[in-house]
């Protein structure tokens, strides 16, 4: 036999009880009291075997408890939005997550009885599915209205995109039992964690503007102090006593408001919920939640030039992109989010993501001049960024003109030891360097290398980029002996103040490895290639543009070698990296010089249909280029000569 009972409240409960008596013919059916009448369905349930009861839609534990045989000799299954139900001794539930695409879309068609075959409305059915999450109420109450008004998937997909909280939260058209549609399902939770949890409600106020998915901890503990004061107040001590953010999530969790990892020390929100939580926020509410997200995330995004931070910033990025979007939504225009900005702009481009960070740069830059003035010394570090993301996609002109922009600030506003300025002299002399205007490059590096001693001593790890630039300098002008004194000296330094596979550290290998193979030391020159590789795979990804330069010198020295069959899939390698990197830019020089290594492979082995076909889009590229300079680069990246 199977018993049902909807057991949302005290009175709901009992009411399904006294049903079930009279559905079982028990004596006593009839009494007037109620509650005597739920007491012989328990005294029922006590003494007979073969039933299921099903207890729905759980708010109460305790409520419950007081209705249950203290031993039942059947099962009892208890559906619910709370997750805990220890009370009850059940330790552990089932967790029904939201249902696979596939079986989405198959439900809305069972739903609907629509024609599986039109591929307009297939197409239709699955965007729908994604955008309401694949969560079953959700679909239900869509595919009741579907059905009811005899729409397209392809309608109402347009509609729900236009005015979802209407469609979810309006006048409810489902056929099944269940009476609440999808927003006030979550809006009856809402107020119980208000009701509960001030600090909570915030909490989750705030979460409805991040991501929805893995939300970090760190938002909220380093970000405690922008996100109101319940929050504030309640995480004052988190840093001593880390359980206080897990209990402000206790509420939610209770309520399968968010979904927590404990190993990831992340939780997320299903997008539905962040949906109707914002359209149920008066807009001065949305507004403040909006702003504190931001905050919040700008306080817990860390500097990204420190490699330690990186994960921590990976972790983060997906909020800080979805944040950055309330910027312009909610006029969030201040300071904090133009740094949050540098910062994120910074982080991509260290990560090879040459195609985001421009907007984002720009976009801090006209808010920290807006708010501070043109010429600002703050806005030199914004340029300097601008101008290293020009220079690695190539874009020389502007490199140089965001550069003397940076340069003129520094030298306006800040002391003649400053750090920034120290940046922008390196990014103007490897600009000079890559144009081959070595004479214009040294004098800068020169300068840097003195601010930098000046600022932090000869032995300082910030002083070892001069010292390896330098290097590079000497290393072009034959001055091998001066070029391994100083990367010895750089590698020395790093080594003692870095972890032994930094990325940092294997960059002054990797000068080290270019400076044999071009005294044709190729033998030590080619394990520290090798080892080069391996760190940086390790550290940057299989994919980073930083590789693609590692992987093609050690082609090159292949080349130089003879080892023909090993040389050819290490050029492709870095070939393929590079135009992943620069997909809208076949003519960026670092693609033109993986095409002239393949050029000279192939030369070398006889093979001159081909390269008469890479020598032909070599001229064409130099042809459709419009920087005269664009075959010099591909020589001063080091590809003529051994290597």
């Amino acid at each position: 036999m199977v018993l049902w009972a909807k057991a949302d409240s005290h009175e709901t409960l009992v009411s399904h009880l006294v049903t079930l008596a009279s559905v079982l013919e028990l004596r006593g059916k009839d009494a007037e009291d109620q509650n005597a009448v739920a007491d012989h369905v328990k005294n029922w349930l006590q003494n007979n075997n073969g039933w299921l009861l099903v207890l729905d839609n759980v708010e109460d534990p305790q409520l419950v408890r007081q209705f249950i045989p203290a031993q039942p000799d059947s099962r009892i299954l208890l559906t619910s939005q709370i997750h805990i139900m220890d009370l009850l001794g059940m330790p552990k539930g089932v967790n029904l997550d939201v249902m696979p695409p596939d079986d989405a879309v198959e439900f809305l068609y069972r739903r609907t009885e629509r024609d599986p075959n039109d591929a307009a409305e297939r197409e239709a059915a699955y965007e729908l599915a994604h955008e309401l999450g694949y969560f079953p109420l959700a679909l239900e109450q869509s595919g009741a209205y579907v059905s009811a008004t005899k729409a397209r998937f392809q309608d109402y997909l347009m509609s729900y995109r236009k005015r979802s909280f209407q469609l979810l939260g309006g006048k409810r058209i489902i056929a099944g039992e269940y009476q609440y549609p999808v927003a006030k399902t979550w809006a009856m939770s809402f107020r119980k964690v208000e009701e509960a949890s001030e600090a909570a409600a915030d909490l989750l106020r705030i979460s409805a503007f991040l991501n929805p998915d893995d939300i970090p901890f760190e938002i909220f503990t380093k970000g405690s102090s922008v996100s109101g004061s319940a929050l504030s107040n309640a995480l004052s001590d988190v840093e001593h006593d880390p359980l206080v953010l897990n209990d402000i999530l206790e509420p939610l969790i209770h309520y399968s408001l968010v979904v927590v990892n404990p190993n990831g020390q992340t939780y997320s929100v299903h997008r539905l919920v962040q949906s109707v939580l914002r359209h149920s926020m008066p807009y001065e509410t949305q507004r403040i939640c909006a702003d504190r997200a931001l905050r919040a995330v700008g306080k817990a995004f860390p500097e990204p030039k420190e490699f330690s931070n990186w994960p921590l910033c990976a972790r983060l990025l997906p909020h800080a992109q979805a944040t950055s979007e309330l910027i312009d939504t909610w006029c969030l225009d201040s300071l904090e989010p133009a740094w949050l900005l540098n910062k994120v702009g910074y982080y991509l481009y260290r990560r090879a993501q040459f195609h985001i960070p421009e907007g984002l740069f720009k976009r801090a830059l006209r808010m920290l001049e807006e708010h501070l003035g043109h010429g600002h010394p703050d806005t030199a570090e914004v340029w300097h960024n601008l101008a290293w993301l020009h220079h690695r996609q190539g874009r020389y002109a502007d490199t140089e003109r965001c550069c003397n922009q940076a340069l003129a600030i520094c030298q306006k506003q800040l002391p003649v030891i400053h750090p920034c300025l120290a940046d922008v002299l390196d990014n103007l002399g490897w600009l000079h360097y890559r144009l081959c205007r070595h004479a214009e490059a040294e004098p800068l590096f020169r300068r840097a290398l003195e601010i930098r001693q000046t600022q932090f001593g000869d032995q300082h790890p910030e002083v070892t980029q001069s010292l390896i630039n330098l290097a590079a300098i000497y290393r072009e002008a034959g001055n091998f002996f001066e070029a391994e004194t100083l990367l010895s000296q750089a590698i020395d330094i790093r080594r003692e103040s870095l972890p032994l596979h930094h990325p940092d550290l294997a960059g002054a290998y990797n000068h080290l490895a270019r400076l044999y193979a071009a005294t044709a030391r190729y033998s030590e020159a080619e394990p520290h290639f090798k080892q080069v590789l391996s760190d940086w795979e390790s550290s940057l990804g299989s994919d980073h543009t930083s590789l693609a330069q590692n992987i093609h010198n050690l082609a090159l020295l292949y080349i130089v070698e003879e080892r023909y069959d090993e040389a050819e899939p290490l050029l492709f390698r870095a070939l393929g990296i590079r135009e992943r990197a620069f997909p809208d830019t076949p003519d960026h020089p670092d693609i033109l010089g993986s095409i002239h290594g393949l050029l000279r492979l192939f030369r070398a082995q006889g093979r001159d249909a081909e390269a008469s076909l890479l020598d032909d889009r070599m001229v064409l590229a130099q042809k459709r280029s419009l920087r005269p300079d664009a075959l010099s680069v591909v020589e001063v990246l080091g590809y003529h000569g051994s290597v």
